[in-house]
C-alpha cells in the first residue's frame, strides 16, 4: 500500500509544481487511480453556475 500512496503523492506534487511554475498543462477534472489495474479513470463533471469557487470561470 505504501508505494500506491507515494505514487498519488508524486502526482499531486507534479501538479502543484506545474501550477506554481506555469510549466506544462495542469490536470483538469476529477480522476481516480485503480491500484490493481494501474489505470487512471477520469470523470467529466460540469461546473455548477451557483458555485462561488468555479461557477464564473
Amino acid at each position: 500500500m505504501a508505494p500506491l500512496v507515494g505514487l498519488i503523492g508524486c502526482f499531486q506534487a507534479v501538479e502543484a509544481f506545474k501550477l506554481l511554475s506555469g510549466a506544462g498543462r495542469a490536470h483538469q477534472g476529477l480522476a481516480t487511480f485503480d491500484g490493481l489495474s494501474g489505470q487512471w479513470r477520469h470523470f467529466q463533471v460540469p461546473r455548477d453556475p451557483a458555485c462561488p469557487a468555479c461557477g464564473n470561470r
